[in-house]
């Protein structure tokens, strides 16, 4: 799994989903979370 922060600070390679993860939450939250948490549980 990659987490929110991993994502936030891969910017050259996905800058649109880096941007977005950067504003999710606190960098606690972003340590934490991963992305695949955050789309499972609307399914």
């Amino acid at each position: 799994m990659v987490s929110i922060n991993e994502l936030a600070e891969h910017e050259s390679t996905h800058p649109v989903l880096a941007k977005a993860a950067d504003s999710i939450a606190s960098v606690m939250i972003r340590r934490s979370g991963t992305v695949g948490g955050n789309i499972f549980p609307g399914y």
